[in-house]
C-alpha cells in the first residue's frame, strides 16, 4: 500500500470524471485546460 488514492465513490453525485495525470509532464493545449478547468472547479467550492 503506497498511500495513493486508487479508486473512490463520490455520494450525491450520477456522473463523476476522474483522470490520474503527470502535471509535471504537462506540455500540450488539451492538458493546460484540463488543469485550469481543475482550478477553475477547486475554486468554485
Amino acid at each position: 500500500m503506497d498511500g495513493l488514492v486508487e479508486c473512490f465513490e463520490p455520494e450525491g453525485k450520477k456522473f463523476v470524471i476522474a483522470i490520474k495525470w503527470h502535471p509535471e509532464l504537462m506540455s500540450d493545449a488539451y492538458v493546460d485546460r484540463l488543469f485550469e478547468e481543475f482550478v477553475n472547479a477547486c475554486k468554485q467550492g
